[in-house]
């Protein structure tokens, strides 16, 4: 071990920095833990983390490229496309390993495409793509920046050689698509529909790679901590890439130590030993100063040192060794971050582009289903929402204004409905009633259970139950503007649709809160707003005995009850309300059933 004693340096030099790491959490001056978190935290979904942890790890070493090419990927994710394009270029200036280059360049694109920057894009990919066989992502982003800048065919050139690369298909596919949709509608569909699938198929490895990030980065020469001692200045070589330096002869109530290396910042810590882990390749041959400061937990300075210390050139054949580590290093860390960095289509928008082609060749039922999921999808697709509103005036599946309720009076049938399903606590055993007495019933469904329960929802569909709409996320439709009433109703209508292959067209508001401009909303997206007769939560009594009795009571010819797949006591009520009503020798069916088959009323049944 080299030993060098200094003296100190004036504790103006550091105050700022080291009172900067006296707020912030503990952490440690070891990179690799930063990056390991930083990219964990990325790889999980979460970039603003990921954010922080890769800024400190930059802190501690400013020539790294992986720190870059990660903290690149966590500022493309937050949408800070300046930020994220320095951190990209820093990459190219520092590594000539080509997956990293590779993974910068498609981050670069995506940066310069997300700014509205075509031409740009065009001529730095362009130049890249024309000279790299191994560049799809690169290919990719240039065929979208011709496409926008009016360059069809040469955007669909583009596209057709990155398409080649499974990585990029859907995007590349979903570039051919819009470049033919104008001129060539009928030939779009297929690249579109295909983007589509590709699309579903890739989200989640895009965004949930299954191996965690963890080994590439972890620095070698890590020793057990050491009690601190009275201050002075350590340095080692722990091999041939990592100097160590670290304070010896410490004060006893130091809690914070900053390091800086030639009058620049490298990092700071609260951690015992306080080491400080330093890389060779970010210092040339020749003398430095190294300069420490302590200070105790109030941020008062209780100890610096520094010195002087020269960095001799290395042993031959040590350099050639030691930059091919570190291309390794880098190429395995790009390989894991290239699944984030890569263009990916925005399925709202590709829904919206299908439908417009399906709509140019009159496909219209199919053009208007693309634009109902690209609605559902993303709620500022107005473009989708008029083009749908427009179909459904023209192929009459919107419905007239005529708010007044409605019955259909069928003597001797009455109608089950349930809201608030699936659910996998109450559904099954619902289920099960309703198959050992043979009733058919509806189900109004809300999405975000669809979404958690498919296989419950394709199972109320197959037992031969009518499955009707109660919003996506069980909102009061009564405070939301016609707008979002329309989201909510279409959102539900494309998931149930997606599970279990039966569209919607009744839709009962949660808690039958309504108003005219909701009710007119939901009839301009195609659905029948469906109240009820008789209510198991209206009324004090609570025991399922009495509560079969008033439901049985009220429901008459063409009555509809309302129960639930939810905590009340639709589980004790239901086997006595069907015994009551099958001993008067009353028929079941679906809401449908009782609907008038001419009908252009919007809502029917008075709830009581």
């Amino acid at each position: 071990m080299l030993r060098i004693m200094g003296k100190p340096v004036l504790r103006e030099m550091l105050v700022a920095f080291a009172l900067t790491a006296l707020a912030a959490p503990a952490f440690c001056s070891d990179r690799s833990a930063f990056i390991e978190r930083g990219v964990g935290r990325l790889l999980d979904g979460k970039p603003q983390d990921a954010t922080g942890a890769l800024f400190e790890a930059r802190k501690l070493d400013t020539n790294e490229p992986v720190v870059h090419l990660a903290l690149g990927a966590a500022l493309l994710f937050s949408q800070r496309y300046e930020g994220a394009i320095g951190e990209f270029e820093q990459v190219l200036s520092l590594t000539q390993e080509p997956t990293a280059r590779r993974v910068a360049w498609s981050g670069l694109g995506i940066c310069w495409l997300r700014r509205g920057e075509n031409l740009k894009a065009a001529q730095s990919l362009g130049s890249l793509s024309d000279t790299s066989d191994d560049s799809a992502s690169a290919e990719a982003c240039l065929a979208y920046a011709l496409l926008r800048l009016g360059d069809r065919a040469g955007a669909r050139r583009r596209a057709e050689r990155a398409a080649a690369s499974p990585e990029v298909r859907g995007f590349a596919l979903d570039v051919i698509g819009r470049a033919q949709l104008e001129n060539a509608p009928r030939t779009a569909i297929e690249p579109l529909r295909r983007a589509l699938r590709e699309s579903r198929a890739g989200q989640g490895r895009a965004l949930l790679p299954e191996q965690a990030f963890l080994s590439a980065v972890t620095l070698p020469g890590a020793r057990p901590a050491s009690q601190p001692r009275e201050m002075s200045i350590s340095l080692s070589e722990t091999d041939s890439e990592i100097l160590q330096i670290e304070p010896l002869q410490m004060p006893a109530n130091a809690r914070q130590v900053a390091l800086w290396i030639d009058g620049s910042p490298k990092g700071a810590t609260n951690r015992p030993p306080f080491r400080f882990p330093l890389r060779r390749n970010g210092l040339l041959p020749g003398w430095h100063t190294a300069a420490l400061e302590a200070y105790d937990g109030e941020g008062t300075l209780v100890g610096s040192a520094a010195s002087g210390f020269r960095l001799g050139p290395e042993q031959p054949g040590a350099q050639t060794a030691r930059m091919e580590t570190e291309r390794e290093r880098v190429r395995e860390v790009a390989q894991r971050l290239g699944p984030l960095v890569r263009p990916v289509s925005d399925p709202a928008s590709l829904h919206y582009c299908l439908g417009r082609a399906l709509e140019k060749t009159r496909a219209l039922p199919a053009a208007a289903r693309e634009y109902e999921a690209a609605f559902a999808v993303r709620s500022d697709q107005r473009d989708a929402l008029e083009r749908l509103l427009a179909l459904y005036r023209a192929t009459g599946v919107a419905l007239k204004a005529s708010p007044a309720p409605i019955v259909r009076a069928k003597r001797g049938v009455v109608a089950l409905t349930f809201d608030d399903g699936p659910s996998p606590l109450f559904t099954p055993k619902l289920l099960d009633i309703l198959k050992r007495r043979r009733v058919r019933a509806t189900f109004f469904l809300v999405g975000m259970q669809v979404l958690s329960w498919p296989d419950l929802a394709r199972r109320i569909a197959d037992e031969g139950h009518e499955l009707a709409n109660h919003t996506f996320s069980h909102a009061n439709v009564a405070l939301l503007t016609p707008e979002q009433v329309q989201q909510e109703v279409l959102r539900a209508k494309v998931v149930i649709e997606q599970a279990t292959g039966r569209a919607t067209r009744l839709f009962r508001p949660p808690g039958g809160r309504l108003s005219p401009q909701a009710m007119r909303a939901v009839g301009e997206v195609g659905h029948y707003t469906v109240l009820w007769s008789s209510n198991i939560l209206t009324g004090e009594e609570r025991e399922p005995a009495a509560l079969a009795d008033r439901m049985a009571r009220q429901l008459r010819n063409g009555g509809i009850a309302l129960l639930h797949n939810g905590r009340d006591e639709t589980l004790e009520v239901l086997p006595l309300l069907l015994a009551q009503l099958q001993k008067r020798g009353v028929q079941f069916a679906t809401v449908s059933e009782l609907l008038p088959r001419k009908t252009e009323r919007r809502s029917f049944v008075r709830k009581r």
